[in-house]
């Protein structure tokens, strides 16, 4: 199969653009465009990187430069840009108009090349122009949703955005085009706001990149160490899991530490938290590399991810594959693809007794690191490779009009 993957950023190790794409969706992004290189021609083209055509990991990311992007200028991606700006005055006129310029190029690319399936990345204002060059070429699209940002009072963004997210789902599920959402709470929470099933909704999960260290022989540190993996904002919620650590080293019995792994605009207030109650055995180690965060995880004999909302989750299915388990929410959206009882613990609520319970249960409990191991399969790079190219190979030939497209902008300000 041809496939061009449109998205607003993929990390590139050694690139001097694509390297500083270090976010969860960046890394998700790459290990799919990973994935399915074997067996198909992948091109890839990102608003976030400027650069010379090049091969990474069997993959083609194209060239984009400014003279891609004014050769491929189309007016109606000027207009668009505008169009949006209208609505949403809250970012800057000149980023609008960078994320929609590059779809010229986009719709150029399509028309020539002629991929067979067209995967497009997130709702945004960074990716509706994108969409708008798949309609109007009349590509078979595939829409891939990493997140809602429209169903949750705790995920910042504008009310725009929010529902042009909304609009733009329905309108999907009308015309029957193909999505593709990472985890099952997410398809039962559209279609609960639907009022009916939608048929053209698959569940395909998050995987693990499969530059897993080996098995280490033991652990460096005596006591436990509890492992928060994320980027530091109120979304990850770090926060409570500092909160409660006095408690739950007064209970444990013996020495107990945690370590934070991201960085974030949360970092002063978790850090004076710290320093203002005199919690000692907390380490903030910044934002690590893909392996640096592995080590962590291998160290760790808990990892507890605290998130309020969350797609997904990649930090558990590393944590299963280094045999470690994990203490969350039965409430993320993830909750029933990555639940097993020989690898999770859930929460009874959001409190902080609930969370120090579930955490003391976990500590105490003998877990079996190879029956972790053996459940992180299904998350295997390997195993969700399989599932993307079979809803790739499924992708309906009834693009989206353009017309219909173009609609929801206009009405993206009004409730749903």
């Amino acid at each position: 199969m041809k496939i061009l993957e449109l998205a607003p950023y993929v990390f590139v190790e050694g690139h001097k653009h694509g390297s500083r794409n270090t976010s969860g969706l960046a890394y998700m992004i790459r290990s799919i465009c990973d994935m399915l290189a074997p067996g198909n021609d992948v091109r890839v083209l990102t608003e976030s990187i400027l650069t010379g055509e090049q091969r990474v990991s069997g993959w083609v990311l194209l060239r984009r430069n400014l003279w891609t992007i004014l050769g491929h200028f189309r007016w109606r991606y000027l207009r668009l840009a505008f169009r949006i700006w209208r609505q949403d005055k809250g970012l800057p006129l000149i980023k609008h108009l960078l994320y929609c310029l590059s779809a010229g190029q986009a719709e150029s690319y399509i028309r020539a090349w002629k991929p067979d399936a067209v995967q497009v990345h997130i709702i945004s204002h960074y990716s509706f122009a994108y969409y708008l060059a798949a309609a109007r070429c009349g590509a078979p699209l595939v829409v891939t949703l990493h997140g809602l940002i429209s169903f949750s009072d705790v995920t910042e963004a504008s009310p725009f955005e929010k529902q042009l997210e909304r609009r733009f789902i329905r309108l999907c599920c009308e015309e029957g085009v193909s999505m593709i959402f990472i985890s099952s709470g997410m398809k039962a929470r559209v279609e609960q706001w639907l009022g009916h099933p939608c048929d053209n909704i698959s569940v395909v999960p998050n995987c693990f990149r499969e530059s897993v260290p080996a098995e280490s022989a033991g652990k460096s540190h005596t006591g436990k160490r509890l492992v928060c993996v994320g980027s530091l904002s109120e979304l990850k919620n770090q926060i409570q899991v500092i909160r409660i650590l006095p408690a739950l080293q007064e209970r444990l019995g013996e020495e107990l530490t945690l370590h934070i792994v991201g960085a974030g605009d949360r970092l002063d207030e978790m850090q004076e938290l710290v320093a203002r109650n005199g919690i000692q055995g907390v380490t903030f180690c910044g934002r690590l590399p893909q392996a640096g965060v592995y080590a962590e995880l291998q160290e760790a004999d808990l990892l507890v991810f605290p998130s309020r909302e969350e797609g997904f989750g990649i930090p558990m299915v590393e944590a299963y594959r280094c045999g470690v388990p994990v203490v969350t929410f039965r409430d993320l959206d993830a909750a029933e693809d990555i639940y097993n009882a020989c690898s999770t613990v859930f929460a009874a609520d959001r409190s902080d007794g609930a969370l120090t319970e579930a955490i003391l249960s976990a500590l105490q409990r003998n877990w079996d690191a190879d029956a972790i191991r053996e459940w992180s399969r299904h998350f295997s790079m390997e195993s969700i490779a399989e599932r993307y190219q079979r809803e790739l190979s499924k992708a309906a030939h009834r693009p989206l009009d353009p017309a219909r497209l173009l609609r929801i902008i206009e009405s993206s300000n009004e409730r749903v």
